[in-house]
């Protein structure tokens, strides 16, 4: 009899730390998205906006899991002086959709590092102004594919809670009205994340 209690016992401990290490997760993100823009060869725009982000995660171990994200990157707004002494306003407002790998590395007590890596479905809208024609806005979109990657320290607080402060960079170039650029998301967020 006393056996089947410790064969019991062991059961579900490893059960528990099976379901603690594996399955369903979702996050939330809070954060900073420090966001620069440079046209062509001419000049750039920059500046900051809060991020905002919702991602699902299945943990295969407690070293590996996939991962699916929407961030919303904010609108971030700034000018410069165009070569004929006008004034262009540019408001960029950035989002994207993500799929890739987090790679973890426990540590101890509840912590550990983590990286992660992925394609990311990005879309890139502006809306630009000109002091020269007051009044009017032109609007512009753009979106593709590009590669995603991200590090940070993540502690669990219990079984099912979980904490983090990551780090995201995201980075694409494209076309506007025959103008190349190229855009720079670094993104700093603190994530609340419930493991099922």
């Amino acid at each position: 009899m006393k056996k089947y209690v410790v064969a019991a016992g062991a059961l579900f401990f490893f059960s528990a730390n099976v379901s603690a290490e594996t399955g369903f997760s979702v996050d939330f993100l809070l954060g900073n998205a420090d966001q620069e823009t440079e046209i062509g060869d001419v000049t750039s725009v920059s500046g900051n906006s809060l991020s905002l982000g919702l991602r699902a995660a299945y943990a295969f171990n407690e070293y590996v899991a996939a991962e699916l994200s929407y961030i919303h990157y904010g609108e971030m707004e700034d000018s410069f002086i165009d070569p004929f002494g006008d004034t262009i306003t540019e408001k960029v407002t950035t989002s994207s959709v993500n799929a890739g790998l987090k790679a973890s590395l426990p540590i101890r007590n509840g912590f550990s590092l983590f990286g992660r890596a992925g394609a990311s479905r990005w879309n890139y809208d502006v809306e630009e102004s000109d002091s020269s024609l007051p009044g009017e806005v032109y609007k512009l979109s753009d979106d593709g594919i590009d590669f995603y990657y991200g590090a940070g320290a993540e502690y669990r607080a219990s079984t099912n809670i979980r904490v983090a402060l990551e780090y995201t960079n995201l980075t694409f170039d494209g076309t506007l009205n025959s103008v190349d650029y190229d855009h720079t998301i670094n993104n700093i967020a603190l994530s609340l994340g419930y493991a099922f």
